[in-house]
């Protein structure tokens, strides 16, 4: 089978890509970075998701787009850009999927779409929540594909904190416990639920061309259901550091977090703490995977604590954290 993968240097896509070409699928790459490893592996094709000349060649006698390209939340991105990557991005990769007579078409949006979490998981059925931009792009992408699906069978994947070997995301995080700088700047008593990349890729690998899949929406995530201060915890366990006992409370840390906002962006500056990296640590983010494994199969395999001293390992053995 010919499987375009968009974002397929990026740490969910480059996982994906590797289990795709071990069972011998025929794999195209097309990204907006370069990477040479993947280069070498796969047909790979460099080009902008916004520009949809330079992703016609990617999508020829494709039997399936995996589409993972995304503009994730970040301080100081314009609400302009999530609407051409997000949306306008995603429209031309349905167009071009129909024009190509594509047999599936699986978008990755996240499982904060949904919400808010209060104490007890929510699971697809549950109302949008569009308290950001980059949610409302992600919803309107859902809502425009889903219209489609008479056009071409549509899966929804809504995938949940990943983590592990190739995460670049919570590196930060790790580094800090590990060099014994960072305070909860929070309690930490909101719930989230880590899932392992492996896992992740196996919920996508389940609904490759199953008919079962096709016109509906699925929640990836680990089993786990944890504090965000226990997650700490567990890093700092893990890397065998002291557990970081000091917290700020969270009103605090929100109006810093706004003000150090302001000023990057006024005096061009990376702040230490901005609005989207707190709500890692006020948000509640729990779900119900048990319509996936009802009707997938989906079975999580990896336990956090040893998916945690997985991604350790990998970074020490990157150079990443020493």
């Amino acid at each position: 089978m010919r499987v375009l993968v968009l974002g397929g240097a990026g740490f969910i896509g480059s996982c994906l890509v590797e289990s795709l070409t071990k069972d011998k699928h025929d794999v195209v790459v097309f990204d907006k970075k370069d990477d040479e490893k993947t280069l070498k592996e796969t047909e790979y094709f460099h080009g902008d998701i916004t520009n949809k000349e330079s992703m016609a060649q990617a999508f020829k006698e494709v039997d399936v787009v995996y589409h993972l390209v995304s503009l994730l939340e970040k301080w100081d991105t314009p609400e302009e850009d999530y609407w051409n990557v997000n949306f306008e991005g995603s429209k031309n990769v349905f167009d071009l999927s129909v024009e190509n007579g594509v047999k599936q078409l699986i978008y990755a949006s996240s499982a904060s779409v949904i919400g808010p979490v209060t104490s007890e998981p929510l699971d697809e059925n549950d109302p949008y929540d569009s308290s950001s931009t980059y949610k409302k792009t992600k919803i309107e992408v859902e809502k425009f594909l889903l219209s489609k699906a008479s056009s071409i069978p549509i899966t929804i994947i809504r995938p949940e904190l990943v983590y592990g070997p190739g995460d670049l995301h919570h590196l930060k995080l790790f580094k800090m416990i590990k060099g014994k700088k960072f305070v909860m700047p929070t309690p930490g008593k909101n719930i989230i639920q880590p899932t392992y990349v492996d896992d992740i890729v196996q919920g996508f690998r389940l609904i490759l061309m199953n008919k079962k899949a096709f016109g509906k929406k699925f929640i990836f995530a680990g089993n786990e259901i944890i504090s965000s201060r226990q997650f700490v915890d567990m890093i700092a366990e893990n890397l065998g550091a002291p557990v970081p006992k000091i917290s700020i409370p969270a009103f605090i840390s929100e109006l810093a977090s706004m003000s150090l906002e302001f000023l990057g962006k006024s005096f061009n500056f990376v702040p230490p703490i901005t609005q989207s990296s707190l709500e890692f640590f006020t948000l509640n983010n729990a779900y119900d995977i048990s319509f996936a494994k009802k009707e997938l199969g989906y079975e999580p395999a990896v336990p956090l604590k040893e998916g945690i001293n997985m991604a350790i390992n990998w970074y020490k053995e990157n150079g990443l954290l020493s």
